[in-house]
């Protein structure tokens, strides 16, 4: 099950790829907003350590939730600010700035240790620490 989880993942994820690169699309892009954010997982002898991207994230927006063995992680994103939002006056000519939330899950391998679960995030990348059991 978790191979086809991969595969789908991976078909979706190159599908995205290849209508990023499209020319018709690249203004859309030129933001660089990823649909989702970029994910690293490590396994050492003792823990799970995960790694995500989040720049532009506040901290405050960040959650992080363990069930089961699923690791759910969301946080809002935000590339302009309200000021900027709220005092809109002139026309705007072109808008490149941005706020969006993202949802994203994770399987992990084997059981850990969710009160011992820790996090930091710094300098956009948010850094997940999951004890095994």
């Amino acid at each position: 099950m978790q191979s086809m989880r991969e595969q789908m993942d991976q078909l979706f994820g190159d599908a995205f790829n290849r209508f990023e690169s499209s020319d018709r699309f690249s203004d859309l892009f030129d933001m660089n907003i990823p649909a989702s954010p970029r994910i690293d997982m490590r396994e050492t002898s003792d823990a799970y350590e995960v790694t995500v991207e989040i720049p532009g994230a506040d901290s405050s927006t960040i959650e992080t939730a363990l069930k089961e063995q699923i690791l759910f992680i969301s946080a809002e994103v935000n590339g302009q600010s309200k000021k900027s939002t709220e005092e809109d006056q002139s026309s705007m000519l072109r808008r490149e700035r941005w706020v969006s939330r993202f949802e994203r899950s994770i399987q992990l391998p084997q059981a850990v240790d969710g009160n011992a679960m820790s996090s930091e995030f710094k300098a956009g990348i948010l850094s997940i620490h999951l004890p095994k059991k």
